[in-house]
């Protein structure tokens, strides 16, 4: 079974390599991070294009009293159907749009049809910086490790938020052989490096360009357009990803990322 196939996305990763790695003693000096726990919410409604959209029908700006973001009125059944390159038009735009995130997920892995393994955690993305925060949860609801990381360095920290370990962001890169993993506001360069096929009006298949073959497929929200799954098929190994409970651009706690950045 080829290496990348448990490392194909951030979630998968984090959850994989937690595993493998043992506690250091020396703890940082930060402050604990505190566990934030995340509320029910209710998704945004979608965002408008940054350019117009032809031939698609454009879509219509609407107001909302309790959200300041404009939102796009979800396609109808009498407008015309997106080609390819209008979805990854949209799916492009999160690039500039998307500020912040915080999302529940749930992980499924199955080889060969029976299912090998089962995870769930939070995520969290703050453009800025940019930080990526990756919480592992147990069955249970409990806290198990954390994953934050700047793109320049990457701290694991236990289920106390002590620091066990940290590495440079090419020391992880080594390991790996896509970078998907850390696509998350980065849609624009993820479509480049794939051949992109429309194959339902809210799904994309990408295989990639050159190197090892896989199959990716995201479902899109028919809403927005913003990723609300992803699956990796490789051989006979199939990973499936579910975002749930996903609010973009909301003000993030300052404790999300426990201060490791500045």
């Amino acid at each position: 079974m080829k290496a990348f196939i448990n490392r194909i996305f951030i979630l998968l990763l984090a959850t994989s390599f937690w595993t493998g790695c043992s506690k250091d003693n020396s703890a940082t000096s930060e402050q604990p991070l505190e566990v934030e726990t995340v509320e029910e919410i209710t998704p945004n409604e979608p965002l408008p294009p940054a350019e117009k959209v032809i031939p698609a029908q454009t879509p219509v700006v609407q107001a909302s009293a309790r959200n300041t973001e404009q939102k796009i009125a979800p396609a109808t059944s009498s407008q015309q159907t997106l080609y390819p390159g209008e979805v990854m038009t949209y799916l492009k735009q999160w690039d500039k749009k998307l500020k912040t995130l915080r999302t529940r997920f749930t992980q499924t892995s199955s080889y060969d049809g029976v299912e090998i393994s089962r995870a769930q955690g939070t995520l969290f993305y703050d453009q800025k910086i940019p930080l990526i925060r990756v919480d592992s949860i147990s069955a249970q609801g409990r806290l198990e490790q954390t994953l934050i990381t700047d793109k320049n360095k990457m701290m694991l920290l236990d289920e106390s938020a002590h620091q066990v370990a940290a590495y440079t962001w090419e020391e992880w890169k080594k390991g790996q052989t896509n970078e998907i993993l850390f696509d998350v506001g980065n849609f624009t360069d993820l479509l480049a490096k794939h051949n992109v096929e429309l194959t339902q009006p809210n799904v994309l298949k990408l295989t990639p360009k050159k190197g090892e073959q896989y199959t990716l497929t995201l479902t899109l929200s028919p809403r927005d357009y913003f990723p609300v799954s992803f699956q990796i098929d490789s051989e006979l190994m199939t990973t499936q990803t579910e975002l749930i409970q996903t609010e973009k651009n909301a003000v993030l706690a300052e404790s999300t990322f426990g201060g490791f950045f500045k």
